[in-house]
């Protein structure tokens, strides 16, 4: 068995990904009072094993790359998606011209700011407006899976809807908010689509691709560290005072390499960029030490069970029984990031997700397979936003937080079941 080819290559990103995840927990110059890292270490490891065999089983059997065309059912599908998400763009320009805030670069740290004025976590009301913000965020997020997976089949006009659609993401949200998350999720959806175009197309990876790889990787960190500076500009945060600014758990060792290397001012903001792949893993470190109590199976996503309590009438009937509210007791809360394993553990346990590990990894080598064949159109967007899961595993539970998360992921599998293959 070749671990190394397209047929693995998925799971060996995640795996390479892991690696550098440690790298910036061991390596980079934000540190963590009291942090477990032997735990941490050991606990990540045991789920990346059991995603490699999930993986290995989910991808075995017949690996036909055969590209099917997409069908004229599920194009007319696409393209009501695509429209629904091009009105909603028309209207998120007309909310930021009237918000007054500047599409100038050196406005986004003000824009981050002015964008989180007066709000208040867990405190938002449940009208109308609240729930067609859930609905806009999700049919966002589908045009723009769909798109990145089909954009080659799509009509010429689409395909002109489609960049508006993208642009407009980028520089409302990012630009016009100061909010970088926005501009990762573009990043990542590009680059599993081209994943997939590569492994279809059977393209070779020689040397001037792998360099060509790096240099856009560290372009990458460069323009989310200048983001961050931007950001801790307008807040007024430089490495003396993370400790009172941010959280008193947080260090900042001035002897690590990468301020050795680039020296303290410019190693700042790239050393806060790194310091997002170890946030997540300081909530893990406290929650590995905590007893589990059962969050009924809906603790893994912090809108969906702040709705129930909601509708019950029964605050706290969840979250306070999840590991990372109960960390807000040694000082690392909800508003701090924890990783999707202390989110899933709340519902399953520790030991739970690392099994869990293997059926993420054998679902994940599935879709995989499925986005190669193209036999369901929608298995290329599954595959992708699962891709945006696992990146972000290690910080927070980006695809479950929000209930548009949730929406997204729901909706994706329900079409995956009810659309036939393109082929009939």
């Amino acid at each position: 068995m070749k671990l190394f080819t397209y047929r693995y290559l998925p799971v060996n990103i995640f795996l390479c990904y892991t690696i550098f995840v440690y790298i910036a927990l061991f390596f980079g110059p934000v540190k963590y009072f009291g942090m477990d890292y032997l735990a941490v270490v050991l606990f990540c490891s045991a789920f990346c094993a059991m995603v490699l065999l999930g993986f290995i089983k989910g991808a075995s059997g017949s690996f036909h790359v055969v590209p099917m065309p997409v069908g004229p059912r599920s194009e007319q599908l696409i393209n009501i998606i695509i429209f629904l998400a091009a009105l909603i763009a028309f209207k998120s320009w007309g909310q930021f011209i009237m918000s007054g805030r500047s599409l100038s670069l050196a406005a986004i740290g003000e824009n981050y700011v002015s964008s989180y004025d007066g709000y208040e976590r867990g405190q938002a009301s449940i009208g109308f407006s609240y729930i067609l913000a859930i609905f806009e965020q999700t049919f966002t997020t589908l045009c723009l899976l769909v798109v990145f997976s089909h954009f080659s089949a799509l009509k010429k006009s689409v395909k002109i809807l489609s960049f508006f659609i993208v642009f407009s993401y980028l520089l409302v949200n990012v630009i016009g908010s100061g909010k970088q998350k926005y501009l990762g999720d573009i990043l990542i959806f590009i680059s599993y689509s081209y994943l997939v175009k590569m492994a279809i197309y059977k393209k070779k990876i020689g040397l001037n691709k792998v360099l060509g790889y790096i240099i856009s990787i560290f372009v990458f960190i460069i323009l989310f560290s200048f983001i961050l500076s931007s950001r801790y500009t307008a807040i007024g945060v430089d490495s003396a005072n993370i400790a009172t600014s941010l959280h008193p758990l947080m260090l900042w060792d001035s002897d690590s390499l990468l301020v050795s290397v680039l020296g303290e001012k410019a190693a700042f903001p790239m050393g806060m960029f790194l310091g997002y792949f170890s946030n997540g893993l300081y909530g893990l470190s406290l929650s590995l030490n905590m007893d589990f109590e059962w969050t009924y199976l809906v603790g893994n996503s912090y809108s969906l069970a702040k709705i129930i309590e909601v509708v019950f009438s029964e605050p706290g009937l969840i979250l306070a029984n999840s590991y990372p509210f109960r960390a807000d007791e040694l000082g690392w809360g909800l508003d701090k990031w924890h990783s999707a394993f202390s989110w899933f553990a709340s519902d399953i346990s520790f030991p739970g997700v690392i099994i869990l590990g293997v059926f993420f990894g054998f679902f994940y080598g599935r879709f995989w397979k499925g986005a190669l064949s193209n036999k369901n159109v929608f298995s290329k967007p599954i595959f992708i936003y699962l891709s945006l899961g696992a990146i972000f595993l290690y910080s927070n539970n980006q695809m479950f937080h929000a209930l548009s998360g949730v929406f997204t992921f729901v909706t994706l599998i329900l079409l995956y079941s009810l659309s036939r293959p393109s082929s009939k």
